[in-house]
């Protein structure tokens, strides 16, 4: 399949990935490390989620430009669109698509939280099945791994912690809500085992559409 084909298929997976992310972020009981710093730092700026998402994912670009400096390829800065390409969708999906969505209850928050947890590594498993451009976090964490010799898995933990620690921290600065709760510990766990369950299916359906060629 062309290159021009697979953008269009990236970028429809980004889309309904955000789409995942922004239900979410409407149940409000709890958000993934990541997310959930993003949207503190939303809370205390005022600015809308999704930009805050897309300045910090230019920023962990910039970041792996510093660390690799001549090294960095041209295909480094297909990130910036990715990443700024989610923010938008966040805020399009939040502000525009869920806007006139009214959650009551805690059950009904629960549902939409698992809709979200379950739905959004799927489309986020496409992305890395497609392998054409990596998410500038999960990147800058190969990065600093291939630096330092670590494990990607154990340098992608600690940057997971510190974005809950920043969260915490610009929570308890701003007095805004809490964005730490039970659905940052089931996001935590069933992210990665839902990426190990998806991407074989989605590899499969892939090399047998020749969207992808076959690994073998």
């Amino acid at each position: 399949m062309s290159t021009m084909r697979k953008f269009i298929i990236l970028i429809a997976a980004l889309l309904l990935a955000a789409f995942g992310i922004g239900l979410q972020i409407q149940a409000a009981i709890g958000l993934a490390p990541f997310d959930a710093f993003n949207q503190s730092v939303a809370y205390a700026s005022g600015l809308r989620v999704g930009d805050i998402v897309s300045i910090a994912q230019v920023l962990f670009v910039g970041l792996q430009v510093l660390i690799l400096k001549k090294d960095a390829t041209w295909k480094l800065f297909l990130q910036v669109f990715v990443g700024a390409l989610l923010g938008q969708a966040i805020n399009l999906v939040l502000f525009t698509v869920l806007s006139g969505l009214v959650v009551e209850g805690y059950f009904m928050r629960l549902v939409l939280l698992i809709i979200g947890s379950f739905w959004s590594p799927f489309f986020i498993g496409m992305i890395m099945v497609l392998d054409l451009v990596t998410m500038p976090v999960e990147s800058f964490a190969m990065v600093v791994s291939r630096k330092t010799n670590k494990i990607f898995g154990q340098i992608r933990q600690y940057i997971d912690i510190v974005f809950l620690v920043l969260a915490v921290i610009i929570t308890l600065i701003s007095n805004e809500s809490f964005t730490i709760r039970e659905g940052t510990i089931v996001s935590a766990l069933s992210f990665g085992p839902l990426l190990n369950i998806y991407m074989p299916i989605i590899e499969k359906y892939f090399i047998k559409w020749n969207i992808i060629d076959s690994t073998e």
